[in-house]
């Protein structure tokens, strides 16, 4: 299912913020990378992605430093290991 937005913030802080995709969208089994680096050091952050139906997938305190990828298919969001 395809991807509509996708939010990121440093772990414990409130609300989402930008949708990190802006105009683009992730199609079904499309590949596409993030650098969450927002210039303040943290490594632990909360994901959100909404998908095309209107259905979330929410991740909280993922270390963005050592994680590889993160599998968001089937309405599901989990850390992937390589």
């Amino acid at each position: 299912m395809s991807i509509y937005y996708v939010y990121a913030t440093n772990a414990g802080v409130q609300g989402w913020g930008k949708d990190w995709l802006g105009e683009d969208v992730i199609i079904e089994d499309e590949v596409m990378r993030f650098d969450f680096d927002d210039g303040s050091g943290a490594c632990k952050f909360d994901i959100k992605v909404q998908y095309a139906d209107d259905a979330e997938a929410e991740l909280y305190e993922v270390d963005v430093c050592s994680v590889s990828h993160i599998d968001a298919r089937r309405g599901t969001m989990v850390v992937a290991d390589d």
